[in-house]
């Protein structure tokens, strides 16, 4: 049994495969060392050089393991927001798409035309229900788009609250 509990979130679990391999180019750096001081003792210093080639290889060969692409995915994920969009038509949802794989429910009070199945007493009160999962998709240009469009609506704010600065002295 492990001394150690394994983390169950996403970004725990990084942190600790991150930890790991941190441990291991470390003992990989020390059995690179090839002395006979780092093998076992009663070992001359032929089969020391051994244990140590050996030793580097095992390691070196783990991190390889891990080290892969995908990992470096996995950090950039776990540390961005996840983002759905949602695109709406007339008050449909259309489509749901989204950076990571994501159930998407949208209670919508507008049940006029809607499908009697999808009706249903949600919090108390008849809402249409959208249940999908959003489609995972590559986002990035879409989300690039969206936070210029806020940084010049953030500038425009900032620029009206000057001129009202300026306008009440």
């Amino acid at each position: 049994m492990s001394m150690h509990s394994t983390p169950h979130d996403t970004r725990s679990a990084l942190a600790y495969v991150s930890q790991g391999l941190a441990i291991i180019e470390q003992a990989l750096a020390k059995a690179q060392q090839s002395g006979a001081g780092t093998a076992p003792a009663g070992l001359d210093p032929s089969e020391a050089t051994i244990w140590n080639q050996a030793m580097a290889s095992a390691y070196q060969h783990c991190l390889e393991m891990c080290s892969f692409q995908g990992l470096d995915d996995l950090v950039r994920q776990a540390q961005q927001v996840p983002t759905v969009v949602l695109s709406i038509n007339g008050g449909v949802v259309h489509e749901a798409r989204a950076t990571t794989e994501t159930r998407v429910i949208v209670l919508d009070e507008d049940t006029e035309g809607g499908d009697e199945e999808n009706i249903a007493e949600i919090e108390d009160e008849e809402r249409y229900v959208h249940d999908l999962t959003a489609e995972v998709a590559d986002l990035d240009a879409l989300i690039a788009q969206v936070d210029e469009h806020n940084k010049a609506l953030d500038a425009d704010s900032a620029m009206d609250g000057d001129q009202a600065s300026a306008g009440a002295q």
